[in-house]
């Protein structure tokens, strides 16, 4: 590992505190780019004697030399802190079982094949006459879910680490083979958790997740009021035939339900920025993307290819943004009539693009 992967972090955070463009950073309302101060070695040491395994040596040093927890990706990076005992806290944290941070973290989770036929079998209120009836055997069936999909099993040799709001948390494994790795939990979303991954669709190691987002943080103050160009940066059943990855931070997700879209687009805050792009495409670049700009407007766009195909408009609901979206990672056109398009292509022109 890098001696000096972390230096300059604390500094770097203090500055976007200070700067104009930190305030279109996502979750920056939550943690307002405040850092605890960081863990003295005898308090590491004494965390890791109570759990039982070794922290990662990403996540090691950054406690000793960044700090106990605060600023970072989404809503911020839940702190370590001792009353009685060690503890992380944050929403979710109880999810964790600490006595049992040692066992390997399962790569596999519950069985797809189980999960979907219990899907099938979610209870639905027009095949009941009386309403008690619904009630019990949507009790019932939560309950076989539960079972299946939030057994602490599914979590052990991890702890919760953040949350992007929504019940939507990501897990840091501290055992087995994906150790020092990010892990994203959907399962508010009836999904299985994922590992966290890069543009190149490989694993990400907490450091990448947490400097990839001070790096894209520091970029914020870039983007125009006005037009926008391609965004960077993460999401879960596909709402698409397309194939597609979407970015919204410091981390992308493939394979996006429209129920992650709409929680994604939920939780923009002003200055922020969601793409759905194409992966499937040969040339050019293929992409959706809505900004909500500080008038709480949003600015959507997508693009087919080329710039003479770079639409524009801009709506005041949520709900059509969620539509629009949807609707071209589904590969389908019939959702474009709904909106009225201004041709931007002029403004992203190259010669590259030009007959």
């Amino acid at each position: 590992m890098n001696d000096q992967i972390w230096a300059g972090v604390r500094e770097r955070v203090r500055a976007l505190a200070e700067s104009v463009s930190g305030r279109k950073v996502f979750g920056s309302i939550g943690h307002g780019f405040a850092l605890d101060d960081p863990l003295t070695p005898d308090e590491v040491d004494a965390l890791e004697a109570q759990i039982g395994v070794a922290l990662p040596d990403e996540y090691r040093t950054f406690l000793l030399e960044v700090g106990a927890g605060g600023a970072g990706p989404y809503y911020g990076i839940y702190p370590a802190r001792c009353q009685d005992r060690w503890c992380w806290e944050g929403d979710g944290v109880e999810l964790a079982d600490l006595s049992r941070l040692a066992e390997p973290f399962p790569v596999q989770g519950p069985d797809p094949a189980a999960l979907r036929a219990l899907l099938d079998e979610r209870p639905e209120e027009e095949d009941y006459e009386q309403l008690d009836d619904f009630d019990g055997a949507v009790e019932a069936w939560e309950q076989r879910w539960a079972a299946l999909m939030w057994s602490a099993d599914r979590t052990v040799g991890a702890v919760v680490i953040s949350t992007s709001g929504c019940a939507v948390r990501q897990w840091l494994v501290l055992s087995g083979p994906e150790r020092g790795r990010i892990w994203w939990d959907g399962r508010v979303d009836d999904e299985d958790l994922e590992p966290l991954r890069d543009d190149e669709g490989e694993p990400v190691s907490f450091a990448q997740w947490y400097l990839g987002w001070l790096a894209d943080a520091e970029q914020r103050g870039a983007v125009s009021s006005t037009t926008t160009t391609k965004a960077a940066a993460p999401s879960g059943a596909p709402a698409s035939t397309r194939q597609v990855r979407v970015r919204a931070g410091a981390a992308s997700h493939l394979k996006p339900t429209r129920t992650r879209l709409g929680t994604w687009i939920e939780n923009l805050r002003r200055g922020d920025s969601l793409v759905v792009e194409r992966e499937d495409e040969q040339s050019g670049d293929w992409y959706i993307q809505v900004l909500l700009r500080d008038d709480n407007t949003y600015q959507l766009e997508y693009r087919d290819g080329v710039a003479a195909e770079h639409y524009q408009t801009r709506t005041v609901s949520r709900e059509r943004v969620l539509n629009a979206m949807a609707g071209w990672a589904s590969g389908e056109s019939a959702w474009k009539s709904d909106y009225m398009w201004n041709n931007i292509g002029a403004d992203f022109a190259t010669s590259n693009d030009r007959p």
